[in-house]
């Protein structure tokens, strides 16, 4: 999936009240969106009325969808606490906690969030 084609996801998903920031380009995993925990659900489904299959499903951590013209795309859902940090759960019971300052400020899409290895805090 390119950059151009996860803009127009963001912006899809924004139409209908669904918050999602671009994760920093990983080669390996293809396109990643962290979704808002409230409206993950939405996410799939929009996703899915638009031609997606899910191909994987490993909750709480990732729900994993596949296009046959744009490719892999991966959703993270993640709460967010009252500082504006978001909470990632991973599969193995621990979780990823995401300052505030790794989400880019502006408003606009394409949004953009930075995972490190860094946030991970195995709580």
């Amino acid at each position: 999936m390119t950059v151009g084609d996860s803009v127009a996801v963001l912006d899809l998903l924004a139409q209908r009240g669904v918050a999602a920031w671009l994760v920093d380009e990983d080669p390996v995993a293809g396109a990643r969106l962290l979704v808002e925990l409230g409206g993950f659900d939405t996410a799939v489904g929009l996703l899915v009325r638009r031609g997606f299959v899910q191909v994987v499903e490993e909750l709480p951590e990732r729900v994993e969808l596949a296009h046959p013209r744009y490719g892999r795309l991966v959703l993270l859902p993640a709460g967010f606490a009252t500082d504006g940090a978001a909470v990632w759960e991973r599969a193995d019971g621990g979780r990823i906690r995401v300052p505030p300052a790794a989400f880019d400020p502006l408003r606009s899409v394409p949004r953009r969030v930075r995972l490190t290895h860094d946030e991970e805090d195995g709580a």
